[in-house]
């Protein structure tokens, strides 16, 4: 048998045996290399933000990991490699953030990220579709009164006998009146400020289109062939001579490879 003296020694070797083998995993624990991290989401006064979607990424290892935060605001990545890591949190309505955060050995350090409310960005795209009969341009260089109309206004607007004439009628001011040449009865003279008609100065493509013996037009041109068409009714400059009336101007169409004209 054993003394009383040794038997209590016994005792205390088993005792501390079994404390030393409940500890033991505590001992693992704490070696663990392993650190955590834990985001915090919040707004600019400190309210959190819940269901933020937070990214964790670290190019080195090519780690990344996504999590949303929770009712409280935070998201927790566990067993994460010690390094440097990249935090990218969004939320609806609110700006984007990145930030920069180091997880150390068997850490578990804490990033705040402060959202800022996304700004409302608009734009208004105008597209000018240049002079028509519906905008016409102001020029605060010339003092011409004149209307511009384009071959898209001679598409879309109906135009009587289809005289090239009658576009004059589009501008205001003008008025028709019968020509006093009867060999010109398709050719419908035009009135500007209640004139006869024949004091109109008329030129195509920078050439002459007038009738030197009685006046008015000289020859008809189609619609089809226009390009684009000035009436000028007053205030002419120095480039638009022999006539007290008004002065038509017109530029026809140039080759291209669109189909040109009205045939469908």
């Amino acid at each position: 048998m054993l003394q009383p003296g040794k038997t209590r020694a016994v005792l205390s070797g088993i005792r501390i045996f079994f404390a030393s083998l409940a500890l033991l995993p505590f001992a693992v624990l704490a070696q663990n290399p392993s650190g955590s991290l834990v985001v915090t989401v919040q707004d600019s006064s400190g309210g959190r933000i819940a269901g933020a979607s937070v990214s964790l990424k670290q190019e080195k290892f090519a780690i990344r990991r996504t999590a949303k935060a929770d009712a409280q605001g935070e998201a927790r990545f566990e067993s994460l490699q010690p390094g440097p890591y990249t935090v990218t949190v969004d939320a609806s309505g609110f700006a984007g953030k990145t930030a920069a955060v180091v997880v150390a050995v068997s850490s578990q350090p804490t990033l705040a990220v402060t959202l800022k409310p996304k700004s409302v960005q608009e734009s208004v795209e105008v597209s000018d579709r240049g002079p028509s009969l519906a905008s016409q341009p102001l020029e605060t260089t010339s003092s011409t009164i004149k209307t511009v109309i384009t071959s898209a206004d001679l598409d879309e607007v109906p135009l009587s006998a289809r005289s090239f004439a009658n576009i004059s009628f589009l501008a205001p001011f003008t008025a028709p009146v019968e020509p006093s040449d009867p060999t010109k009865a398709r050719i419908t003279a035009v009135s500007f400020g209640g004139s006869s008609g024949l004091n109109v100065d008329l030129s195509v493509d920078g050439g002459d289109n007038n009738d030197d013996y009685i006046g008015g037009f000289l020859q008809n041109y189609s619609p089809e062939a226009m390009q684009e068409f000035v009436v000028r009714t007053s205030q002419f400059g120095a480039d638009t001579s022999r006539t007290n009336g008004g002065s038509v101007i017109i530029s026809t169409r140039r080759g291209t490879d669109d189909w040109h004209g009205s045939l469908s």
